[in-house]
């Protein structure tokens, strides 16, 4: 017999919100978001490509959900976004004092973790310990200094040309590339839509350096100036030139190479580093 195909887990997510009879502004609130496109890319299959939620994330929804909606979710229908196996740990147990024991065990897996670009941290007051001071003592017990970790952006996919939305809001933690090693403000991107396919993929993350100046012919991240404090759509495309008054991009998918921005309405504009910079020390 074929065994059944499990929906990924952002279709899963977005189908118990929609049970519980949750707004997406809602569920962005409760979940910690200043607006609702930091948490829209959990709920897209072409954003977000893990196979769970991370666990901050399902400790939260273990909360929120069971028992709203018809029938009534259950706590493991949550959990089972994370994985199935909700972590956890002993009251004000610290996993980076001593060796020995469950405490050596435990300080293993994270400092392993860590080395993968995988952990994720539970900023849970039980610990005794916040999440960023957990993410610092990983960190160092592996060896790694703390800005060695940089952060990915949250944004969310619409409007036309690939527009997205830089929100500020981090969503996630990957290992940061030599060349951007203590680069202040360096930050990642994951991609959206196809526009820029196939220099770059949906879901495929990008590096900015947010100083060096972009020159023609450098991929850029073009924000724009939101309405009402809220943030700008912002583009990822390929630089033609700049003037005075506008600025001209282009795109592989579908090619076109006379999108045109007026300067007045850009916020900024952020140089893409490539791969072989990337490795540069």
């Amino acid at each position: 017999m074929a065994e059944t195909k499990q929906k990924p887990v952002s279709e899963r997510l977005k189908e118990l919100r929609e049970r519980a009879g949750l707004s997406m502004a809602a569920m962005s609130k409760a979940l910690g978001y200043r607006f609702p496109s930091g948490y829209q890319r959990y709920e897209d299959p072409s954003a977000y490509k893990k196979s769970y939620l991370p666990p901050e994330m399902v400790q939260t929804l273990t909360v929120l959900l069971p028992g709203k909606g018809e029938p009534p979710i259950t706590r493991d229908e949550v959990i089972e976004l994370g994985g199935g196996v909700p972590l956890v740990v002993a009251r004000n147990m610290d996993p980076f004092a001593g060796s020995g024991g469950m405490i050596g065990l435990l300080r293993h897996l994270l400092v392993d973790a860590v080395g993968k670009g995988d952990i994720h941290f539970l900023n849970d007051p039980l610990f005794g310990v916040d999440q960023q001071e957990w993410q610092k003592r990983a960190e160092m017990a592996a060896g790694a200094k703390p800005s060695t970790m940089l952060p990915v952006y949250g944004q969310a996919a619409g409007g036309d040309n690939g527009a997205f939305l830089l929100n500020g809001e981090t969503v996630d933690r990957v290992r940061c590339p030599p060349a951007l090693l203590n680069v202040q403000g360096a930050f990642a991107v994951y991609v959206m839509g196809d526009s820029m396919s196939p220099r770059y993929e949906p879901g495929e993350l990008v590096f900015v350096h947010p100083t060096r100046p972009p020159s023609p012919g450098d991929d850029v991240i073009v924000e724009m100036i939101g309405d009402h404090g809220e943030p700008g759509p912002s583009y990822l495309k390929r630089l033609v030139r700049r003037t005075s008054d506008r600025v001209r991009v282009k795109q592989f998918n579908p090619p076109r190479d006379d999108i045109d921005y007026e300067a007045a309405r850009i916020k900024r504009i952020y140089r893409v580093m490539s791969a072989t910079e990337l490795l540069q020390f």
